[in-house]
Formats: structure tokens, C-alpha cells, sequence
């Protein structure tokens, strides 16, 4: 296990993440929507991918936090996610996420989502909490606005994908507006 710390939601459990959850991470993750819509995962993917997933998931210098995300009633993995503290100084971590086809459109990423931001916010005392999306994937701004997140703009060429320069759209919630929509 690449760490212990687990969150659970009403219907998922997210967890480190396990080698014995490469065979079905690489089934899930292998996939042209994943691919297009994340920035680091490659399509197609590969057992190679995984490995070397893996391996910079073991050396731990980023200080980052990946979790595989287990639905509670069958112990499938459905997605993955994490929690990115560049700026620990500054209290504010990236969130990312994706969802495997087969389990889009059921509310997990908004499920997965809030766990992730209560425990950014309840436990890593975060002052502020933002993600990135590609503007192509409007879906993901949505679950972004389902937790509360603000629409705050479009960063210009912001990443390089494929050696090509892209936009992002950035949403963010601070620790107060967080704690408002728990009340």
C-alpha cells in the first residue's frame, strides 16, 4: 500500500493504492476519455504505465496523496484520485480525479469529490482547495460546481500535453465556503 490513509463516502472507500490493484486499475484506466481528459495518463495504457506509476508513487517526494477509489457494495474499483499539496505553506492543495466508463454518470465523481476536499480541508487543514479541467470536458467543471467549487477562469496554455500548449479551466473552494455548505 503506497500509504493508510483512507476516506469513506456513503458508497466508496478510497484507499492507497495496492500492486494488486494494477490488473484492474490498467482495465479501468485504459480508456481514449481518460486519456484526453486527464494530464499525466496516457492512452492507451499499459502494464508498463502502471509500473512506473508505481514506482514514483513509492518514492514519495511529492508529498502527494493518490487513492484508489473502492464502491463499498462489491469492492470494485470504479476510479482514481489525489490530493496535491504543492504549497503547503500557502495551505492550498490540487484535487484530481477520474472515473472509469462503466460508473460515469452515477454521482461518484461528485461522491469522490467531496471526500476528498472534507478530508483536504478537516484534516490537512487546507485554506484552499482548487482543480483544473480541459474546457473540451465540461462534465468535469460540473462536478467541480456540485461541491461547491467556484468557477474562477481559464488558464492560458497553463499545461503542455503531446508537446501541444492547454487551456484549463480552474475551479476553487476556500476553507469557510466549505465549512458553510456542511452546516
Amino acid at each position: 500500500m503506497t500509504h493508510s490513509i483512507e476516506i469513506h463516502t456513503a458508497r466508496l472507500h478510497l484507499r492507497g493504492w495496492q500492486r494488486s490493484d494494477i490488473p484492474n486499475m490498467v482495465q479501468r484506466i485504459n480508456d481514449p476519455d481518460i486519456g484526453a481528459n486527464t494530464l499525466q495518463v496516457p492512452y492507451p495504457y499499459s502494464l508498463k504505465d502502471a509500473e512506473r506509476f508505481f514506482e514514483r508513487l513509492e518514492e514519495g517526494n511529492s508529498g502527494a496523496l493518490s487513492f484508489a477509489v473502492i464502491r463499498h457494495r462489491d469492492g470494485e474499483l470504479i476510479a482514481g484520485a489525489g490530493i496535491h499539496p504543492p504549497a503547503l505553506e500557502h495551505h492550498r492543495a490540487d484535487v484530481g480525479y477520474w472515473v472509469a466508463s462503466d460508473f460515469r454518470g452515477q454521482g461518484y465523481a461528485t461522491e469522490l469529490l467531496g471526500g476528498l476536499l472534507e478530508y483536504g480541508f478537516a484534516q490537512l487543514g487546507m485554506y484552499r482547495m482548487y482543480a483544473t479541467y480541459f474546457p473540451h470536458n465540461p462534465a468535469s467543471r460540473r462536478v467541480m460546481e456540485k461541491n461547491g467549487m467556484q468557477f474562477e477562469g481559464i488558464l492560458r496554455a497553463y499545461y503542455f500535453k503531446h508537446g501541444e500548449p492547454q487551456d484549463v479551466g480552474i475551479c476553487a473552494i476556500l476553507r469557510h465556503e466549505w465549512q458553510a455548505r456542511q452546516r
